[in-house]
């Protein structure tokens, strides 16, 4: 499964890729669009007072960038650390770039921006970052928080031109996600998030991945893996 339909990762418009092996957490070089972080812990009553003043200031156009970026490589970090190593300034220069894209496509009126889900959505990244284990588990359940988490919305419909999942209109179906084929095509592509049943395949380019609790049970070898999605055994259960 290529990196353009688990690049969900993302709440502001901005996107994390992973590849079937390994994030591409965009440790400090080139990078995808970010993703969002933690807020930073109030260890201090500096901190907490600051906490408390941003909570309470609205997310407009001409703050989110410079409230959420730094938060956005905050989260990044620890994985980066143990993996790749972490560059902060060059993580910083990617994520301001993205941003100021996003904004600048709300401005033209090319997207919509959603302040009110952005808090939400700093809580629900923030536990999804608690691990650095890739797993397919968790490749599902970052799709469903891409599609609850755009506070950037783009109007490109599937196949047309883009170069980042925020740019690409949501998708209608109740399990199905928009992201940008950032990779190879450079189009708005749809990504499905397969029930039990459902069939499923494992290769580069497949549009559909199966939902957690279940795993693809591969019966057809060629020309590519195939078969269904099942519902996954439980520790101590017969395999």
């Amino acid at each position: 499964m290529g990196s353009r339909h688990l690049a969900a990762f993302a709440a502001l418009g901005f996107v994390c890729c992973a590849s079937a092996l390994a994030f591409e957490i965009g440790c400090g070089g080139s990078s995808s669009d970010p993703v969002l972080a933690p807020l930073p812990d109030a260890g201090t009553s500096d901190s907490t007072t600051t906490a408390d003043a941003e909570t309470s200031e609205p997310y407009t156009l001409d703050n989110i960038c410079s409230r959420i970026n730094p938060k956005s490589c905050a989260l990044r970090k620890p994985c980066c650390e143990k993996a790749y190593g972490y560059d902060e300034a060059h993580c910083l220069a990617d994520v301001n770039a993205e941003c100021a894209a996003d904004v600048a496509d709300v401005r033209a009126g090319r997207a919509t921006f959603h302040p009110e889900l952005v808090d939400a959505c700093l809580a629900k990244y923030t536990e999804v970052f608690s691990t650095c284990e890739v797993t397919f588990e968790l490749y599902a359940k970052v799709l469903k928080l891409f599609r609850e988490c755009r506070v950037f919305e783009g109007t490109l419909a599937e196949g047309a031109s883009c170069t980042r999942g925020s740019q690409c209109k949501p998708a209608t179906g109740a399990n199905e996600v928009a992201t940008c084929d950032e990779d190879k095509t450079k189009l708005c592509t749809i990504v499905k998030v397969l029930g039990e049943n459902e069939a499923c395949e494992l290769a580069d380019g497949a549009k559909g991945i199966c939902d957690e609790g279940l795993y693809c049970d591969i019966t057809t070898f060629t020309p590519t893996l195939a078969g269904t999605c099942k519902k996954k055994t439980p520790v101590g259960g017969a395999c």
